[in-house]
């Protein structure tokens, strides 16, 4: 049986994309064993409840020879843990993420509702939305994508229109994440406009 559903959580985690997973099974059989005979064979096991590997599963557990008391019924629940982003300090509201300020611990999936991450790289950078205690789990709630336009740096305005692409400097006049719109000075006519950040040091406009 704990094969059966290895097999699965391991399927659903390689889908999930998680890496590190380890896990535990509460079983609980129903019914009474007192007639249960040993079964010679490997017993077979099918799921008899919902398809979802991380849920509470109703499981048909049967002997392939037929022994006396099979099959069984095993209510079994799965316990994932992965190696989940905590921090190692404090982060103060509005501190950039530095990779240093960030550790892998084993963490129940369960108890991670508002999400977690796995991969350092796709945390460093980002800011905190609000003070973030040392070894509290990473969740994407917590946290704002990394600024990729600061105020007062020097960035690219690209425009377009009707197929027609052009470029041009400009100064940022405000901070800005990716998808934001920000006022931005042209350089050349000094005139301030709204542009979205679309990359780093590079925002887009329109003409009129």
């Amino acid at each position: 049986m704990g094969a059966y559903q290895q097999a699965s959580l391991e399927r659903e985690a390689k889908r999930q994309g998680w890496t590190g997973m380890g896990h535990r099974l509460d079983n609980d059989l129903l019914g009474s064993t007192a007639n249960l005979q040993p079964c010679p064979m490997t017993p077979s096991v099918r799921a008899t409840s919902g398809g979802d590997p991380l849920a509470r599963q109703r499981l048909e557990v049967g002997c392939p020879q037929g022994a006396p008391g099979w099959p069984v019924t095993v209510l079994s629940t799965p316990r994932l843990l992965l190696p989940m982003l905590v921090t190692t300090t404090v982060v103060a509201r509005g501190q950039t993420l530095a990779a240093t300020q960030l550790k892998l611990e084993p963490f129940e999936l369960g108890k991670a509702r508002q999400g977690f991450f796995q991969d350092p790289a796709a945390v460093a950078g980002m800011t905190a939305k609000r003070r973030i205690r040392a070894n509290q789990l990473v969740t994407p709630a917590l946290l704002s994508s990394a600024l990729m336009v600061k105020r007062g740096q020097k960035v690219k305005i690209q425009a377009s229109h009707e197929g027609i692409v052009a470029a041009t400097a400009g100064e940022a006049l405000a901070d800005g994440r990716e998808g934001e719109v920000i006022r931005v000075k042209n350089l050349s006519s000094q005139k301030s406009i709204d542009a979205k950040v679309i990359g780093d040091a590079l925002v887009s406009s329109t003409f009129d």
